[in-house]
């Protein structure tokens, strides 16, 4: 065999390898596809049915649901928490109204998979009064000023100086409105449902995975308990292992998945008359915080390359 025909028998090989490997890929592809249409957006909508006629009931009810959390700078655990304002939305739906230049991850890229069928549901727990709060280091100050926004909690800050100006403490106001968030979206690769909760036992986010055969009529009642924080049996629910959360998001940075942390509410006595309102002035005045925090930060960073030639940090 002369070496061109090797060349060629290599080449042909070659070929049927990769012939059989976007074979493969295709099958696999419409299996999930397959999976995708017929489990997983049925489950979703279902869900979303479920959730939103309890929501109508709810929002009649108006149930004395309570909850307690623990704030960063505050001794005791805070148990005057009442759960209010239930909405249901999908993720199209804020697509719709809002920009995405506010809110790039819910951009839609053009190769993603249908989501229509994601699912937000939001309340918010609520106490009657506000925290007060004194720090006596910058920071300290600093730190709480980035645990608050961090987890959309709503405050004013005033410093307190000396005759010369010199930082003394600063009084945090804080209004003890915590916004809770369970969304659920659609996975495609894995024909799941993941499962994002978000400041309901505790401020912070935990991660589930659901499979759609799971979600049935009796999972969807323990759910609705688990909600309003009633005994239930949710069983199913399995944290998910946060590095491969972590990983995944990762790997899904500039792919085919969108991020799934939508903007928090609006923190106000007035009822919102549109999606918009609920949120927009919280989401502005977050921003506001964001861009306080990030000045106040150059503005030490500055002090400390100065300072430096001393071995001091200036806070």
């Amino acid at each position: 065999m002369s070496y061109l025909e090797q060349l060629k028998d290599e080449a042909q090989a070659r070929q049927k390898q990769e012939q059989a490997q976007e074979l493969l890929r295709k099958q696999q592809q419409a299996q999930r596809e397959k999976l995708f249409r017929t489990q997983v957006k049925p489950a979703l909508e279902q869900l979303r049915r479920y959730l939103r006629e309890m929501i109508e009931q709810l929002n009649i009810l108006k149930l004395d649901t309570r909850a307690s959390y623990k704030i960063k700078g505050y001794d005791d655990s805070i148990d005057d928490f009442q759960q209010q304002d239930y909405r249901v939305l999908l993720i199209d739906e804020l697509e719709a109204i809002k920009s995405t230049t506010l809110y790039p991850h819910l951009k839609k890229r053009a190769d993603s998979i249908d989501t229509s069928d994601n699912i937000i549901l939001r309340c918010k727990c609520k106490a009657p009064y506000k925290l007060r709060i004194k720090k006596h280091k910058k920071r300290e100050v600093a730190l709480q000023k980035e645990y608050f926004v961090k987890h959309h909690i709503r405050f004013t800050c005033d410093e307190e100086t000396d005759a010369n100006f010199h930082f003394i403490a600063a009084l945090f106001i804080v209004e003890l409105v915590i916004f809770v968030e369970f969304e659920f979206v659609s996975h495609f690769e894995t024909s799941t449902i993941d499962l994002t909760v978000t400041n309901f036992t505790e401020l912070g986010q935990k991660f589930y995975t659901l499979q759609p055969k799971e979600i049935n009529n009796q999972w969807l009642d323990e759910l609705a308990k688990y909600i309003l924080r009633e005994p239930n049996n949710l069983l199913v629910l399995r944290e998910k292992n946060r590095v491969s959360h972590q990983w995944k998001n990762i790997s899904q940075l500039g792919s085919r998945e969108a991020s799934k942390t939508p903007s928090k509410k609006l923190a106000t006595d007035k009822k919102p008359t549109s999606a918009v309102a609920d949120y927009e002035e919280f989401d502005e005045w977050v921003r506001t915080q964001e861009q306080k925090l990030a000045a106040a930060e150059q503005k030490v960073v500055k002090k400390k390359g100065f300072f430096g030639l001393f071995n001091k940090e200036i806070f």
